[in-house]
This record gives structure tokens, C-alpha cells and sequence, in this order.
């Protein structure tokens, strides 16, 4: 992942919560989804079409369809192996592209349009992007920090064409997670089904993850987009093909006109209201259990009158709390002295073993920018105890205003390789048919957006000289190993659950080195986990804990 990649997926697509291949939109069967986490984000096959205008509760519409709202170009984008469930270099597959702020015709779909045609075209070889690196230049995000922009030409871009259109720019995200009371009416909004509010746009626009539920059949899982016309939205929506999706209009039980629309993978259900465009996705579609009745019940699920007319968050002025640090070194200080005086290891968790320097000295931590990000970072290996018990940290310092400023940024098996971008976390243990080949790691890459490290590869071996069949007898995969050297590599991408399947030496490196770059090792400053080694972070006391070292 680079720079643009994590701009266009984060900010230029509702995309939901797993990684979901091309192909495996098309050929998905499952009936029920249980809520994921949100840390993995892709493109994704999907529909849309819609309608509406008020008339005293209910809505009254000119019927609009899927195709009314996709954009004039089609998107081009990366094909994925099904096999290993990665990018095949060099091929592209073209796609229709939808628009979640408004039917083509409306200023929202044709600026939208526009800004595409122009993304398209610029920095195609993504130099300009390379060279800006981990940094964000700090004027263009206080400008432009709710799209895509990295370059003053861009950000020139986008304010002509939002002026042409007379649509206004996002200026403020607000966390709903934070800030609850932001939600105003819509917190009664699917009251009663499992809803994950994630943000709200400074006009209103947001988005929440959730499932819901229809008797007789399970739960759903859903997500939701709202966009507020009169604003420029980036966020699009990628279809395989308009013509797949069986889609007819609706009026929910809250008395509202809606257009439902059932396709390979996906379900949409949409609203064209007053003053916002709204987007269902319904992760089902009509190759898995999906039927006309049971889209119609997940539209029932929830009071479309609640979302207009719409209402500008506002946020309770909360009181001023004392930071607990002022600076990184004091902050990671006191991380060190309570773990090193009381057990307790920077997730809350108790260890067996502290209270003097005999044990502790064993353990090591370093102070180091080791995600380049230009702050030090403290990186804790702590090793001395049985090996479920190890853990390894690397913690940041949130320096804009927390009251508590120290954050986890990972949290792994203290067997640590950094690189420039990216970290390699071995295994606890290597007692599968890797051998002496490769240690089984995992690769985790830095999210300089979030500050944070993310999962996105597993990695394993099976070295022939061990044994010449897997421990179902299945033989070893001569074909695969091209080279010949007796080794084949398995390459499970973060996203996939299934096995994955085996590939050469070649392959693997050429991955690698696509993940990793030049594989530059970061070298890390360790120290031993004493407790003058903590006091000479800091100038500031270090508070008394009362401890005794347990028995036994």
C-alpha cells in the first residue's frame, strides 16, 4: 500500500469492512454476515438507483434507476488472483462507477464526474506521491484534510471545480465514537439494530457499520452513507455490471418511497431525499440468500423520515482536562516505571515478574522514531517470562491535546525486524515445515494516516528436505518451485481466511520487495529495562508505587 492507495480507499469509496476480492463478488453465497472490525478497506462490487421528493410524511417520486446514477467513465482497477488473493502485475479490468452524492445531471454527480476525469490523469505514475512520502503538508490538510489532495494543484483542482458547480468543501470530521451527542435525531435512527456510528461531516453527511436484523432469518450486515447535497463528495461506489441488478421501488414502513436493488454479492437500498443522498450497502446479494422480501424487511428496519430535514451536528463543550504529559520521553517513562514497578504491561494486562532489576534488567526497550513519522517512538520487548506470556509494544505520543497522549500502535510477539515502512513480526514458534528456510512472520504495515501498524500479510514456508508430504499427506508442489530449491512459500493475505495456496521463491521475493522496498533494516537502540535506564528518560519524579515481588 502507498500514500494514494490509502487516500483513494479511505476517502473516494464506501467500501465495507473486510477485503473483498473482484471475484469473489461474484461468486459469494453466504447468507448471514457477522460484524467485522474496520480496519481492512477495498474496492467493492455494489448498486445504486433511486428517487424521492417530500410530500407530508411519506415520499413521492419519479421513479429512478441503477443506471441514473452512474458516472459518465467507467473505473479502472487492479485484478486480483483468486488463488493467492494477490494484484497481478500489469492487469487492469474496467468497471461502472456510481456516484453516492446524486443522480447524474445534479451539480454533486457532475463534479464528482469531473474530479475523476481529472484523478485519472494526474500523477498516473505516482512520482509526485513517492516523493511527498509519509509527510502531509500541514496547510493542505487543514484545507483539504476530508479528500484525497496531497499537491496544491490538486487542491487548486478541486476548489475550481467545486466553485464551478457552487458546492461547498467538507471543512471538519467529527467522531461519532467521541462525540455521540453530534447524531442529534439520528441516534433513533435503527434504534433498535446494532449501529456503529463512525463520523459526521461538518454539514451533516456520515456513515455508520452495523447489521440488522430480520425475523425469521438472522442478521444483516449493513453500512450506510449519507450525503449532503449542496456539498462536493468524492465517495463513489464500484459496480460490475448496471445490468446484473434486479431493482423496483419501496415504500418503508416509515412511509418513505425507496429504490431497493438486488445484485451479484450486494444488495442497495437508496433514498433521493430533499436535501441528502442516502446509500444502504446490504451485504447480500442474489447469490446467496437474498430475496425481494427480505431487502423490503432490512428497509423497514429503519425511520427514513429521521433523516431530513437534515441537522448540522453540534457538540457539547466539554471541560478542559490537565495533560497527564507533556512530552514523549516523560509520557513513555511512566509507561516503563509502572510496567518495571507493578506488573502492568502498557494493554492493561498483569505480568508475574517485576519489582527489581535481576528481572527486569532481562526485558529491553529503546526510544527511537522507528515509523519515521520524525516523533520517537518507544519500542518494549518484554521477554522474560514463558513464551505465551512475551509481549512486544511499539507506543506512540499523541501530541494534539489527549489527556492521555500515549497511544498502542502495535502490539505483537516481541520479535520485532523494522523496515522502512513496514514491520515483520516472527512467529512465538516455527514448528511447521518452514525448517531452517524462513521463520513464519507476519507483516505489518505502517499507516502514517493513523499512526498506527496494520496486519496485512502472513507468511510460511515448506522446506522439501523436512518431509516430503504436508501433514495431510498431501506431496509437495513440484510445480510450484519453479527454481528448484526445494521451497515453496505461502502468502495469506490479511483479508482472506482461506488456505493459501503455495508459490515459488521468485514470486515471493518480487512481493516482498512490492510490500518492503529494499528491505533497509531499521537498526533499534535496545536497553535494558533498568530502572536507572527509565529515570534518565525524564527530569520529572516518578511516582511510589507500593509493590512487593509475588512468592513463590
Amino acid at each position: 500500500m502507498n500514500n494514494r492507495d490509502f487516500y483513494r480507499r479511505t476517502f473516494s469509496q464506501l467500501h465495507p469492512s473486510k477485503t473483498v476480492k473482484w471475484e469473489e463478488m461474484q461468486q459469494m453465497t453466504q447468507a448471514k454476515r457477522t460484524k467485522r472490525p474496520l480496519s481492512r478497506l477495498v474496492p467493492l462490487a455494489a448498486v445504486i438507483g433511486l428517487l424521492a421528493l417530500l410530500g407530508g410524511t411519506a415520499v413521492a417520486v419519479n421513479f429512478l434507476g441503477l443506471r441514473d446514477a452512474l458516472l459518465p467513465r467507467q473505473q479502472e482497477v487492479d485484478v486480483i488472483d483468486p488463488d493467492t488473493g494477490l494484484m497481478v502485475p500489469g492487469e487492469k479490468t474496467s468497471v461502472d462507477v456510481i456516484s453516492l452524492s446524486g443522480f447524474a445531471g445534479t451539480p454533486e454527480s457532475k463534479a464528482l464526474a469531473e474530479w475523476k476525469d481529472f484523478l485519472e490523469g494526474y500523477d498516473r505514475d505516482r512520482a509526485i506521491l513517492d516523493s511527498v512520502g509519509n509527510t502531509i503538508d500541514p496547510v493542505l490538510f487543514e484545507k483539504y484534510g476530508c479528500y484525497g489532495v496531497y499537491t496544491r494543484e490538486m487542491g487548486e483542482k478541486l476548489e475550481e471545480i467545486a466553485g464551478k458547480y457552487g458546492l461547498t468543501l467538507h471543512t471538519d470530521l467529527i467522531d461519532l465514537y467521541q462525540h455521540p451527542e453530534a447524531l442529534g435525531p439520528l441516534a433513533d435512527f435503527g434504534k433498535d439494530q446494532e449501529t456503529y456510528w463512525t463520523y459526521m461531516y461538518e454539514d451533516g453527511g456520515c456513515h455508520f457499520d452495523g447489521y440488522a436484523y430480520v425475523e425469521g432469518w438472522g442478521l444483516v450486515d449493513v453500512q450506510f452513507q449519507r450525503s449532503v447535497k449542496g456539498t462536493f463528495n468524492e465517495v463513489t461506489l464500484s459496480v460490475v455490471d448496471a445490468a446484473e441488478y434486479q431493482e423496483w421501488s419501496y415504500k418503508t414502513a416509515s412511509g418513505v418511497e425507496v429504490l431497493l436493488a438486488m445484485g451479484p454479492g450486494k444488495s442497495v437500498i437508496m433514498a433521493d431525499l430533499p436535501d441528502s443522498f442516502v446509500v444502504f450497502n446490504v451485504f447480500i446479494g442474489t447469490d446467496g440468500e437474498m430475496t425481494r422480501e427480505r431487502l423490503e424487511a432490512v428497509a423497514d428496519c429503519y425511520d427514513f423520515n429521521l433523516l431530513t430535514p437534515v441537522q448540522k451536528p453540534v457538540l457539547e463543550e466539554k471541560p478542559v482536562q490537565q495533560r497527564l504529559y507533556e512530552t514523549p520521553r516523560e509520557a513513555y517513562a511512566a509507561v516503563l516505571w509502572e510496567l518495571w514497578s507493578t506488573g502492568k504491561l502498557p494493554d492493561g494486562s498483569q505480568t508475574e515478574f517485576y519489582g527489581e532489576d535481576g528481572v527486569m534488567e532481562l526485558n529491553q526497550f529503546a526510544v527511537y522514531d522507528v515509523d519515521g513519522d520524525g516523533e520517537e517512538e518507544l519500542i518494549i520487548g518484554y521477554t522474560n517470562t514463558y513464551t505465551a506470556g512475551q509481549r512486544g509494544y511499539v507506543i506512540g505520543y499523541d501530541a494534539n491535546g489527549a489527556v492521555n497522549p500515549v497511544r498502542i500502535e502495535l502490539q505483537e510477539f516481541p520479535m520485532f525486524t523494522f523496515y522502512e515502512n513496514a514491520v515483520m513480526v516472527g512467529f512465538s514458534h516455527n514448528q511447521g515445515l518452514a525448517g531452517d528456510a524462513l521463520w513464519p512472520y507476519y507483516l505489518y504495515y505502517y499507516n502514517s494516516a493513523d499512526d498506527v501498524y496494520e496486519l496485512i500479510a502472513t507468511v510460511d514456508a515448506w522446506d522439501k528436505s523436512l518431509r516430503d508430504t504436508d501433514y495431510e499427506g498431501n506431496p509437495f508442489p513440484d510445480e510450484v518451485d519453479k527454481d528448484g530449491d526445494g521451497v515453496v512459500y505461502y502468502i495469506r493475505a490479511a483479508w482472506l481466511n482461506e488456505k493459501a495456496e503455495a508459490v515459488d521463491g521468485e514470486t515471493y521475493r518480487n512481493w516482498l520487495l512490492n510490500e518492503v522496498g529494499e528491505m533497509t533494516e531499521r537498526k533499534i537502540p535496545y536497553q535494558a529495562m533498568t530502572e536507572e535506564n527509565i529515570r534518565a528518560l525524564t527530569h520529572e519524579p516518578l511516582p511510589i508505587y507500593p509493590h512487593t515481588m509475588p512468592a513463590g
